[in-house]
This record gives structure tokens, sequence and C-alpha cells, in this order.
């Protein structure tokens, strides 16, 4: 979103916008580097029918009425995650540079209807999902950002917050806040930093959560320097219910062996936070 206020690239864009090379279709017959691109040649299941929402998410939809399977193309020079939304745990990374087919029926609920990939090092901001800003708020509920940060080369993201639902300060007055969210591999483990790059604007949200799919349980974690308690529960909902309760500061986290993922609650307190989770 970010991205867009300042360039006007689109938030869904087609495949060769950020793959710019077409090296990146290396296994693609209509990609070469010397002669450049060959558009005549795709398939629609190639550039037609499949798109970037941002950078990092690769959406391949079914459009064609009755269908339930599709070809899926994924850029090279990457690996790709299937998106699995916390609901299970995260898959082995598929390469880069090929095609398959993906099985996606509307009508069974067992399903994904939708194929979608997630680029391997990408941070990936979600919430619950409200009907207008502030739904959850405004009915006494909290709507936490959580960061999903995804295994592999580091990277980082810049999220733009500016929208108190009431008036147009962040464009009159630059009332917003930009935050850089970075994350690096150390020895034994990962680095995140979480910092305010313009702070003119508060959102409701107290704490935020980062989420570290594919992980085994951390050995430790620590925020500012300072270790943070694990909280734990007979069952995983437990464990999670104990880590939304907590009011440790600067945070704590759990580890969902279910979803194999570390979850880390942090309270929005500083303007420049690092977290280490060593494994």
């Amino acid at each position: 979103m970010y991205e867009n206020t300042k360039t006007g690239k689109p938030i869904c864009r087609p495949l060769f916008m950020d793959e710019t090379k077409p090296g990146e279709f290396n296994n693609d017959p209509y990609a070469d580097d010397d002669h450049g691109w060959d558009y005549a040649g795709y398939t629609t299941n190639r550039l037609d029918d499949q798109f970037f929402l941002g950078k990092d998410i690769l959406v391949a939809p079914i459009v064609n009425p009755g269908q339930s399977n599709r070809a899926v193309y994924l850029p090279a020079g990457s690996l790709w995650y299937h998106f699995t939304d916390d609901k299970y745990p995260l898959k082995d990374p598929v390469m880069g540079g090929q095609e398959f087919g993906y099985y996606a029926p509307w009508d069974d609920p067992t399903k994904d209807n939708c194929a979608i990939y997630i680029r391997e090092g990408a941070i990936i901001p979600k919430r619950e999902l409200e009907q207008y800003i502030g739904e959850l708020h405004r009915h006494g509920k909290v709507n936490p950002i959580t960061f999903s940060v995804y295994p592999g080369r580091n990277s980082s993201y810049k999220l733009f917050l500016d929208d108190d639902g009431v008036t147009n300060k962040a464009e009159t007055v630059h009332q917003y806040r930009l935050t850089e969210i970075t994350h690096e591999g150390i020895t034994g483990g990962q680095r995140i930093r979480i910092h305010r790059l313009h702070d003119k604007f508060t959102p409701p949200e107290t704490f935020y959560y980062l989420s570290m799919p594919g992980t085994i349980p951390p050995s430790r974690v620590k925020a500012t320097g300072k270790d943070l308690q694990r909280k734990y529960g007979d069952t995983d909902a437990e464990a999670a219910a104990a880590l939304a309760e907590s009011n440790d500061k600067p945070g704590a986290y759990y580890y969902n062996n279910s979803l194999k993922t570390t979850f880390i609650k942090i309270f929005d307190t500083l303007s420049d936070i690092t977290v280490e989770a060593i494994f």
C-alpha cells in the first residue's frame, strides 16, 4: 500500500512487472535474455490469469465456470511457499521456474479454492477481516496486526498506517505512521527489527504479533536484549490464549506444535525494537 501511495505502482500487478528479467521465467521457451519478452507465446495460465499482490504474494485463481484444476507458474529465482493462513503447517517450498497443476474446487471446503504462494523471506502483514475500518475496535474488540515472517532470504517491508476512519489528516498534516520491518538470519536463529520511520499516528492496538512459520520450538526469544517468557498450555489453543492475555512487557511468546509456528507478542511502546529468536 505504501509503495502504491508513493509511486502509483498497482497493488495487484502482472508477473512481469516485478520479475523484470526474462530469465526469471527461465524454463519458459518464450522468455529469452537476449531477445526479451514474446508475449504472444504465453498461455493464459501464465500471464493472463495469475498475478502478484504486492511483490511477494502470487495469486492464481480459478476463472472459468465449472473448472476445478488449473496450471500455476512460479517465477524462477525464488522458492515459493504455499499460503496456509496459519491453518496448517507450512509445507516444503516449491522451486520457482516451473509450472504445475493445482486442484482448487469451489465446492469443497476442505480444499483451497484459490492457489496462493508466498515468496521466500517475505514479510506479510495481516489482521482479522473487518467490513469497515475500526469495526472490531468499535465493538470493544482488538484487531492487532500479525507480521508473518517466512523462511528464506533477508528482506524488508514498509507498513503504512494512516486512517483513523474520520479525517484526512494523513494527507493534510502528514499524520501517519511508517514502519519498516526487516529480518535477517543470524547464527542459530533469526533477527527481526521493527523501526518507525515516521511517527505521527498512533493506532488503537497496543500490541502486535510476529509469526514465524516453519520453525522448531525456540530455545530463547529476546526483545530489546531482554529474554521473553514462553507461555504454555495443555493445548495449542490454551497456550495461544495465555499469550493473548499476557501483559508481560516488552512481550512474550508461545510455540504452536500443530502449526510448527512461533508466535511472539510485542507491545507497541518503542519506536525501534529488535527481536531475536534462537532455535
